[in-house]
């Protein structure tokens, strides 16, 4: 069946009805549409399209792998499955699996017989407890193919903290397949699924984590004489950088639905790989000089006053010529501020405001805009934080983007504010004698 999608499936909560015969539903995304302009460098994916859930007491999910360009395959073609379980991070703390167990569908271009291997992380066990999982792997085994279990057979020890157990040849008939693991007895992380001859046969060894901070990651990688690749699961951007051994490794590539990726050269030698997020620096200058600003700011605003010194019993005035240039010289610098952090259409709305208030000598127009817009400001970040989730910490600048932009605006109003308060010599008290 096929549902046109409308505005209202934007949000939560739309009803689909199923048809109540059958026990598989398939749901595949034919296309995306963008609903907001895209950023720059930001590519247009369907992962996180849909949330769905089921109405039913039990669902099963099934991951169905990839199956195109699989009949254009010769009869002679070396044919691998790696099949991996969603974990959490190892290093992390009272860590929550994705998945205790999985089902993939997969599909097999022609009938042919597999080799079949599971590997069982167990770099956190102790060595009784592995020993007591070889045991059990050999005689309880977790692993079903088309509803029916596979025997692992033997199982040896890898240097990098694994378990792999080898079962016996499984022939596998032209057509789609289940294949599913349990987790009544051991989770297991990864199954390869292999014909002869398949030189990605052997299990992939999983890089191990030794830097992990929110803009630097460094982590170790083992030999890998095929190849591989190293994927980042942060959202895809340019400004992610890689590099072994200060040899850039060059763009990330859109991989794993979003994520970033960097393909590894074949070598047989262990490497360290250190990924960071170059444009920190930058943000950590800008957000250094906006801390500045807002001091300086605030103490010109607070501590600054007007020189009033003159005669208690002469008349003053102002000169209109000294005080024109002055409020020109005030809305130029503004209007130059706002073009350069910002735009020309707030440059030229706030510069208007500027010259509006210090014409008719209102400059309480600028003290009571500047509090409405910081405070109209604040409780849309706030509003946004209890809606969504999201920290007020204004971390995620697309989605405080606006406040960004507002509290530049009162900042480049309250420096107005501060030069017009100025005592110069474009502003100055003169006496009639």
């Amino acid at each position: 069946m096929k549902f046109s999608l409308s505005e209202s499936s934007l949000t939560e909560g739309e009803t689909i009805t199923l048809p109540t015969s059958g026990n598989v539903v398939t749901i595949r995304i034919d296309a995306t549409v963008p609903t907001r302009p895209l950023q720059p460098n930001e590519e247009l994916s369907g992962v996180g399209f849909a949330e769905i859930k089921m109405d039913t007491s039990t669902t099963r999910e099934v991951g169905v792998l990839p199956t195109r360009g699989l009949d254009n395959l010769s009869s002679d073609t070396p044919l691998s499955y790696v099949l991996t379980r969603r974990v959490a991070p190892r290093e992390r703390e009272n860590r929550s699996d994705i998945e205790l167990n999985f089902a993939r569908s997969l599909y097999m271009p022609r009938a042919q017989e597999m080799n079949i291997a599971v590997r069982i992380d167990i770099s956190d066990m102790s060595s009784s407890q592995v020993a007591e999982l070889q045991q059990r792997m050999t005689t309880n085994s977790s692993l079903q193919i088309d509803g029916k279990t596979v025997s692992i057979a033997s199982v040896t020890q890898t240097t990098d903290g694994a378990l792999i157990g080898t079962a016996e040849p499984v022939s596998f008939s032209q057509g789609n397949h289940l294949v599913e693991t349990t987790s009544t007895q051991y989770p297991i992380d990864q199954v390869i699924i292999s014909s002869a001859g398949a030189t990605t046969s052997s299990p992939v060894l999983l890089p191990r984590l030794t830097t992990r901070q929110l803009v630097q990651k460094t982590m170790e990688i083992q030999p890998c004489p095929e190849g591989c690749w190293i994927i980042l699961g942060e959202g895809r951007s340019s400004g992610w950088k890689a590099s072994i051994d200060g040899v850039d490794l060059g763009p990330s590539l859109t991989v794993d639905g979003g994520s970033n990726g960097w393909w590894i050269a074949p070598t047989s030698a262990a490497q360290t790989v250190s990924i960071s997020f170059t444009p920190q620096k930058t943000l950590n200058v800008a957000l250094a000089l906006s801390a500045a600003s807002v001091l300086v700011t605030s103490f010109l605003a607070v501590f600054f006053r007007r020189d009033r010194r003159g005669s208690p019993v002469s008349p003053k005035f102002h000169s209109p010529l000294p005080q024109r240039w002055k409020m020109v010289t005030i809305v130029a610098l503004n209007a130059l501020l706002m073009s350069a952090l910002l735009d020309g259409r707030t440059a030229l709305w706030t510069s208007a405001i500027v010259a509006l208030s210090l014409w008719m000598r209102q400059q309480r127009i600028l003290i009571w805009l500047t509090t409405a817009i910081f405070t109209l400001a604040m409780g849309a970040t706030w509003w946004e934080s209890l809606t969504t989730s999201a920290p007020l910490d204004f971390g995620w600048p697309a989605s405080t983007q606006a406040s960004h932009h507002t509290l530049m605006v009162c900042l480049a109003l309250l420096g107005s504010l501060c030069l017009s308060r100025t005592n110069t010599a474009t502003s100055q008290n003169s006496h009639i004698h």
